[in-house]
This record gives structure tokens, C-alpha cells and sequence, in this order.
């Protein structure tokens, strides 16, 4: 049985920024609702380009990427096929996801939450195919390990409807975050019936519509259920402290700058799109960045403030200068790579 349980939201529409509250309540229950954070041409590009990426997938045409480890699947034990559930490395995939990761609300969001410092790490797109949608299974989205009491975010933003009555919604369960890796593991395998089901006891839906986003701690238990519902797609960008990601890992220092070189140029890219160049643009204002040899910036966001005023993305860290925005994780791992360490 689903717990009652009222979740911690805001309006994107009503407030320019989350609050000390919201914050409060991220750090406690592990997730925060932001309504309506992206309008209707941004959801439109989104669509359009998440749209055009699954057909990719549908017709085998995935196969001539030069990247085609990046398309997951799962085996559908019925029908014995193979159900597209993920891609990979999106921001280097789609110029809408690009621009998405420099949406200025977000990323104020979460400098509230995490300070200055930090750094943009994984990103892909997950979703549900039409009638036959892949589960997720009860999960933390990594091991404590890498945490040590930071609040590592995972931000899934809505291309289309979740909800209960169509099956596809994401279930949590509130305050995990805090939880003991044992209390986790035992809530886990209870939820998954030692691996045979999905069920929802001590859970809660999280109801969301097209252009909503949920702020989820990576330590968050949850998952979403096999369905067969309408598409519903989400764009993930995950966000960790820098000091967290160079004290722990599992990534290499250098790992730490490129994504600080990633999340500039999307905030340049951001500003040339026509939703974009009317916003304020994010300054990212972090004191762990390294200047590069040569470069002509006198100041980190130079390149934001030139793409602002002429239109361009033309600057010394503008989008296709020196910027590498696929960063495969087994290239810039602390030792032996194992993406089975990542997850609890």
C-alpha cells in the first residue's frame, strides 16, 4: 500500500528561486517538485529532438553511431525482446539538452543547495516506450561511498505526463536519503520482492506534468514500475559538489574541469537559443577554476557575457572551442572502472 504523504514543491512560474525552505526540505526528504520550470518552446525543442532520438533507436539506425554503447536496453522476460530504455551522454547528443543544462533557474537551484562549487556529472535521456515501457527497478542512484553527507542531486525533467492512473510515475521513498546502506538494502530488496516484482508499500508517487522537474538525492530509494502507457520521457542531469567529487571520486581531478568547461559552454549555448537570450544568464562563479594556457578570458564568464550581448556563442569557453561534452566515465575513472560500484 502507497504511503500518504505531501510532497515539498514550488512554482518555477511564481518564484525566481527556491528558498531556505525548499532547501531545508530537499536536505530532509531527499527531493523537491520545481512546476513549470520549462515554457513552451524550450518542452517544444526538447520534445523534438528526445522525439527524433527514440525513432533512432526504433528503426536500428543507433547502430551507426559511433557511440552505440551508449543506447541501453532491457529483456523483456514475456515477449523475450529487447525494450530501449536509456541513452547516454545526451548534452553531446541534442542541442536542446545542451541548453537545458544551462538553464539559469536550475543551476541557481543548485548553488543553493551545494554551494559554488559544483560540477554537472552524468546525463541521459530515460524513458517509456508507447505500450510497453521499461520498469526501473527500487534503487539508490549511487553508493554512499561517494557521499559522505554531500547532497548529490539528480534532476529528472518531464518531456510528458506521469502519473498513478497511467502507471509510468516515479515512486520514492521520502527521507531514504538519510538512511543507513543497510536500512536501504533491506527496504530495496522488500520493495523488489527479492528481485520478482515492484511493489509500493511505504512509498509515494510523484505525479508530475510536462515541463516539471524533480530534485532527487542520489541516496533517494526509488524506481518506476513496468507500464503500458503513452511515451513518457526524462531528461536526467546529475550535480555534485566539486570538493565531494575530488575528495571521493570516483572520477580523476581532471574529470572535475572538463565538467566545469561543459557546464560554461552550455550556459554560452543557452543564451543563443531564442528562449534563452531573453533570461538573465547563470554566472558560475566557482573558485576552483583553472585558466587555461593562451587564454585570452579575463574572467571565467566572459564568454557568456559576450555570447549575451551579441548573439553568438563565440568566446574563449564557448561551445566549440576545446570543449569535449561526451566524458565516458571509464576514461576518467579512480583506478579499475566498474560502473557496479556506482550503484548501491
Amino acid at each position: 500500500m502507497a504511503t500518504s504523504f505531501l510532497l515539498p514543491e514550488v512554482d518555477a512560474a511564481v518564484a525566481s528561486c527556491i528558498d531556505e525552505t525548499h532547501v531545508q526540505q530537499f536536505l530532509k526528504q531527499g527531493l523537491l517538485i520545481i512546476r513549470n520550470v520549462m515554457g513552451a518552446e524550450e518542452l517544444e525543442a526538447l520534445r523534438r529532438d528526445t522525439a527524433d532520438l527514440i525513432t533512432k533507436i526504433h528503426t536500428s539506425q543507433y547502430a551507426q553511431d559511433d557511440h552505440k554503447e551508449d543506447y541501453l536496453f532491457q529483456n523483456d522476460r514475456s515477449t523475450d525482446r529487447r525494450i530501449p530504455f536509456r541513452v547516454e551522454h545526451v548534452v553531446d547528443k541534442l542541442p536542446s539538452v545542451k541548453a537545458l543544462l544551462g538553464h539559469p533557474y536550475i543551476l541557481r537551484a543548485v548553488q543553493k543547495i551545494q554551494g559554488r562549487n559544483f560540477i554537472p556529472t552524468c546525463d541521459s535521456l530515460v524513458f517509456k516506450s508507447e505500450g510497453n515501457g521499461a520498469a526501473v527497478r527500487w534503487h539508490r542512484d549511487c553508493g554512499s561511498r561517494y557521499v559522505n553527507g554531500a547532497p548529490l542531486i539528480d534532476i529528472g525533467f518531464y518531456l510528458d505526463a506521469a502519473s498513478v492512473a497511467a502507471g509510468n510515475c516515479l515512486w520514492v521513498v521520502p527521507g531514504s536519503n538519510q538512511w543507513p546502506d543497510s536500512l536501504a538494502g533491506m527496504m530495496i530488496s522488500h520493495l523488489t520482492d527479492q528481485g520478482k516484482g515492484f511493489k509500493t508499500d511505504g512509498a509515494v508517487p510523484v505525479e508530475l506534468g510536462p515541463g516539471d522537474c524533480l530534485f532527487h538525492n542520489v541516496l533517494l530509494v526509488h524506481g518506476s514500475p513496468a507500464c503500458q502507457s503513452p511515451l513518457r520521457r526524462t531528461i536526467y542531469l546529475e550535480f555534485r559538489p566539486a570538493e565531494t567529487e575530488l575528495e571521493l571520486g570516483p572520477h580523476v581531478p581532471e574529470f572535475v574541469f572538463l565538467k566545469q568547461k561543459v557546464l560554461r559552454a552550455s550556459v554560452a549555448h543557452r543564451v543563443t537559443t531564442s528562449y534563452g537570450k531573453e533570461e538573465d544568464p547563470f554566472v558560475y562563479d566557482s573558485d576552483l577554476t583553472v585558466v587555461e594556457a593562451g587564454s585570452s578570458c579575463s574572467t571565467v564568464d566572459q564568454s557568456v557575457e559576450t555570447a549575451h550581448q551579441d548573439g553568438s556563442a563565440a568566446g574563449c569557453l564557448s561551445e566549440n572551442q576545446n570543449v569535449q561534452f561526451r566524458l565516458p566515465a571509464a576514461q576518467y575513472w579512480k583506478g579499475k572502472f566498474s560502473p557496479k560500484q556506482l550503484i548501491y
